[in-house]
């Protein structure tokens, strides 16, 4: 049976990935000795990668190592050290030599989900194989569950593999992270686009303003996750991802409200500020500032009320013969239901309830997985295409008509208003007609009377 200690891993098959862990030796000492292959941690205690540090009774530590002693094949060579899923800046060193760096040693949160690789030299390696894998890391100060959660690895965070094979591996790891996203970001993008040209067009239809303004903001947010998975993520990241959540909800907000035709109100505009401010919540929890409790309320609870009101609102207009509302109602209301889901999913697991909810389900496309929020924001984006693709149609429509009409109504005008006017004895006739538009209100005709006279005969 290979041994999985960290005071001696084996790890002599190299043919394909090798994880490391998720047993490590750890410090919460910070030396540069701690990086040397002859440095005796004996003394070091074993801990999992899958528990908090808390859970062993470290809290609000800057730093800590983590080390490994892998024994792979005897003269083992063209060896990489792959890791992945990390929490926290750090310095990778194998056999006493810094092989690489995985973002800054100063950030106070940062992560990088992506697969990154560091070449072992070949005269590092010793001649039996022997490799002390040492990392120096800059711990967040809040973890995926909050503060005192942090852990900077994971069971599947740091694996040996072969220098051939670690390219194909981060290739086919940041395809499948950023494949969906990226695609989503274009079709929100392409669609923003057409609706803001739209509104160009017909700049009295603030509702094509909103619903660009919104679709924009999606396609930025993707573009943001597309971007702080290849990069790694960190607070400037986390920033601008919620800006343009932030946005990308108010503006559909006023996008609900304009196709409604409802009158601006403090009470809406208040749910507004209270939406865009609480997307900012998990960003302060990052920083240490708010608890899990008050982070879940002020991130969920004013979404999760607009969520309500938005299908609410629109129902009350497709009662009323609100044409627009039939076909944004259900893109809304499956939105609404999906977010409900999510809350309750992450609620379940923070708050440990008796019962568990199921995370979103995911669809399978070949290697490629899409769960259910991505796969409904795809049906959105082209249901919002066809919202604004019809309304244009209904307004070209409506204003054929209204053509149409004036037409008959200057043509019929034309018979009012006569082409000529008659000679009369004694008098001279001048008229100009000038409507104010395609057709006016008013019309005469003069007519000799048997008397020698005229009659003037008008309308106004």
């Amino acid at each position: 049976m290979t041994n999985t200690s960290p005071r001696h891993f084996e790890a002599p098959d190299l043919g394909s990935r090798v994880t490391l862990g998720p047993d490590w030796l750890f410090s919460a000492d910070d030396h540069p000795a701690y990086a040397s292959p002859g440095y005796d941690d004996t003394g070091w205690i074993e801990i999992s990668a899958d528990v908090p540090l808390a859970s062993y009774g470290f809290r609000n530590l800057r730093y800590a190592w983590y080390r490994i002693h892998v024994q792979a094949r005897p003269r083992a060579r063209d060896l990489v050290i792959e890791m992945q899923d990390i929490e926290g800046g750090c310095e990778i060193f194998a056999n006493g030599m810094r092989v690489g760096a995985l973002g800054t040693m100063d950030s106070i949160q940062q992560e990088q989900s992506s697969l990154t690789f560091y070449d072992i030299p070949d005269s590092r390696i010793g001649l039996n194989g022997d490799v002390v894998i040492a990392i120096r890391f800059a711990l967040n100060k809040t973890g995926r569950h909050g503060i005192d959660t942090s852990t900077a690895l994971h069971g599947d965070s740091v694996l040996l593999s072969s220098r051939d094979a670690a390219q194909r591996d981060a290739s086919y790891v940041s395809a499948h992270q950023t494949a969906i996203p990226l695609i989503l970001s274009g079709l929100g993008f392409v669609v923003g686009l057409v609706s803001l040209a739209l509104y160009l067009v017909m700049r009295s239809r603030m509702e094509y303003m909103a619903i660009a303004v919104s679709l924009l903001a999606n396609s930025f947010q993707l573009a943001e996750i597309v971007w702080y998975r290849v990069d790694g993520f960190n607070v400037q990241s986390g920033l601008w991802e919620t800006l343009w959540l932030g946005i990308a909800n108010v503006a559909l907000i006023e996008f609900v409200r304009l196709i409604l035709h409802l009158r601006w109100s403090r009470w809406l505009m208040a749910l507004e500020i209270a939406v865009f401010l609480g997307y900012f919540g998990p960003n302060l929890a990052e920083l240490g500032l708010l608890s899990v409790n008050v982070t879940m309320a002020v991130y969920f609870l004013p979404g999760l009320v607009i969520q309500a009101v938005l299908p609410v609102l629109l129902i009350r207009g497709l009662i009323r013969g609100n044409r627009d509302a039939r076909v944004v109602l259900p893109a809304i209301a499956v939105v609404s239901a999906i977010a409900y889901w999510n809350f309750l999913s992450i609620g379940s697991d923070i708050w440990h309830w008796p019962f568990r909810i199921p995370p979103l389900p995911v669809a399978h496309f070949g290697s490629y997985e899409m769960d259910l929020w991505n796969m409904w924001n795809a049906i959105y984006f082209i249901t919002m295409l066809l919202f604004v693709v019809l309304r244009t149609i209904g307004i070209a429509r409506e204003r054929a008509r209204a053509a149409a009409e004036l037409e008959a109504a200057r043509v019929v005008q034309h018979v009012l208003i006569p082409e000529e006017i008659p000679a009369v004895p004694g008098f001279a006739f001048q008229s100009v007609y000038k409507p104010a538009g395609e057709v006016g209100g008013d019309f005469f005709q003069i007519a000799p009377i048997e008397s020698g006279g005229a009659l003037d005969r008008k309308s106004t």
